[in-house]
């Protein structure tokens, strides 16, 4: 709400939907920033983490909400652990529950 009577508004889709089942596919390679913060189950973070990949273009960002470094049981977490082994430019940032990553 807070965007939509900005400059900016005509620069921004908010999309809403299932993001287990939502066909992100006319989006791929078209984001420039994907905020990834929903439901904090494993299965869930997985799927909107393959959705964000998939959207946001070679350098542009994707920030995951909820991290928590110390809840090695968190959906969000496990996720982001699993991510950061195979893409080392996912990076915690100190004293929040974000993590941020600028996709090559």
């Amino acid at each position: 709400e807070e965007f939509q009577n900005s400059d900016e508004s005509k620069k921004i889709t908010q999309l809403c939907g299932d993001s287990l089942t939502f066909d992100f596919s006319t989006w791929y390679d078209k984001c420039d920033f994907v905020w990834v913060d929903g439901c904090h189950d494993y299965k869930f973070v997985a799927s909107d983490t393959e959705n964000a990949l998939k959207l946001c273009r070679s350098g542009g960002w994707i920030a995951w909400h909820d991290y928590r470094n110390t809840a090695w049981w968190s959906g969000v977490t496990r996720n982001i652990r699993e991510l950061n082994s195979k893409h080392p430019e996912v990076y915690y940032i100190r004293g929040t529950t974000i993590v941020l990553m600028k996709k090559n």
